[in-house]
């Protein structure tokens, strides 16, 4: 869901801000203009989006769509403060629109919008999370509209060419990163160094364009506050008039602070939690007894969890290996595996709720079937059991150190696991 939702706004916010002050700042602009200009915009999003995937196209539809966004957001920024609407900010905006759509369509692309062909939870949150974002697009274009009225043009003008010109520095990098890959432009390690570290600042672009409209709303907000006609403020029917005003200005102050805060919480939940991969949970230190045996009490790991532990090998190589219960704990059935397999190597296995999946390939295993070799199952690790206790030996250990590329320091300390 949450995908979805800061997807809508990482593509779509500066086209919203945009939008909204170009109104602001043309004395007459029909909103079916700015209305026609965003529609077809995402339609040609879509289609350049869908062609990029074809066989046969001689060069993908992301490098031309950048630098054509690019130039779009170059001409909006030269033309803030040009009166009118004209056909070329009726372009721009639409050219906006469709890299908006791309980028949207790019970042959703590994998520499944729903499992199956019925109406299911994924299907109506992730439905509500594209709908909510639209939403917020729109109160966010309304809002921006609004700040840009109300603020002194000067300042407006500024503010739209600042987010246009964020925005193209971001495009001119993914158009620039295209020509390089196409081979269109010679690699250097000049070009390449300047292509990766722009490109991890790209998507703090957000962030910007919503800090700069804050900052426009509380403009305009001090400005309507502090403007009152000294005439009407000498009657009491133009003190109420004027306090009207102050209040409604207000509101929309708090509409503005309100909408971009909770932009900027779910923005900053996804890039900074949501959208991490996962981790593998600590593992446990353990080292042999003077039998050269790990055991490990089968009560302490039957609760149907993963229980990971390491084992650091005589030539200095980490062995993880892990316990699961792969029924119920009144049915224990111990599987007892190396934290790898023979496909994707030592990536290692994340449990999440009741499943358990490799962390390099996503596969999911079957909870009974793990401890059987084949596939991306983890590699069995051969045990025994004595007294309630599972037993390994050390030299199955050391045997398993091949499956492993991490190495630390060997140990020769000797004591049991608790």
């Amino acid at each position: 869901m949450i995908v979805y939702l800061t997807g809508v706004a990482h593509g779509f916010v500066a086209v919203a801000v945009a939008a909204g002050l170009l109104a602001a700042l043309t004395d007459r602009a029909p909103l079916r203009v700015g209305v026609w200009a965003v529609t077809v915009g995402l339609a040609l999003g879509w289609g350049l989006h869908r062609m990029a995937g074809l066989p046969g196209l001689p060069l993908d539809a992301g490098v031309p769509t950048q630098g054509t966004a690019t130039l779009a957001a170059l001409l909006l920024a030269c033309s803030a403060s040009v009166r009118g609407w004209g056909v070329l900010r009726a372009v721009a905006l639409a050219v906006l629109a469709a890299r908006g759509m791309i980028d949207l369509l790019d970042r959703v692309a590994d998520t499944a919008f729903t499992a199956t062909s019925v109406i299911n939870t994924d299907l109506v949150l992730n439905s509500g999370a594209l709908a909510a974002g639209s939403a917020a697009m729109l109160a966010l274009a309304a809002l921006a509209g609004h700040a840009g009225r109300a603020a002194p043009r000067l300042a407006v003008a500024t503010v739209l060419a600042a987010v246009l010109l964020v925005q193209a520095s971001g495009w001119g990098v993914g158009a620039m990163l295209g020509l390089l890959q196409s081979g269109a432009l010679e690699v250097s390690s000049g070009r390449v160094s300047f292509v990766a570290r722009a490109s991890e600042l790209a998507p703090l672009a957000v962030y910007a364009d919503l800090a700069l409209l804050a900052l426009l709303g509380a403009l305009g907000f001090r400005r309507r506050w502090s403007d009152a006609d000294p005439e009407a403020a000498a009657s009491r029917p133009g003190r109420r008039l004027i306090l009207a005003e102050r209040l409604s200005e207000r509101r929309w102050l708090r509409g503005t602070v309100a909408m971009v805060g909770v932009l900027l919480a779910a923005l900053l939940y996804h890039d900074l939690y949501a959208s991490r991969p996962p981790s593998l949970s600590p593992a446990q230190a353990v080292t042999p007894n003077a039998a050269a045996e790990i055991r490990i009490a089968v009560d302490a790991v039957k609760d149907g969890r993963l229980h990971r532990y390491a084992y650091v090998a005589a030539d200095g190589h980490r062995v993880r290996f892990f316990l699961i219960n792969r029924y119920d704990p009144g049915h224990t059935h111990m599987a007892v595996v190396f934290d790898a397999c023979t496909i994707c190597g030592d990536a290692g296995y994340i449990q999440q709720g009741d499943e358990v999946y490799c962390s390099a390939c996503n596969v999911r295993l079957f909870l009974p079937s793990i401890g059987k070799p084949g596939g991306c199952s983890p590699i069995p690790l051969p045990h025994a059991e004595d007294g309630g206790d599972i037993v390994i030996a050390t030299a199955d250990l050391e045997q398993g150190a091949k499956y492993f590329s991490e190495v630390v320091a060997p140990t020769t300390a000797s004591a049991s696991p608790p």
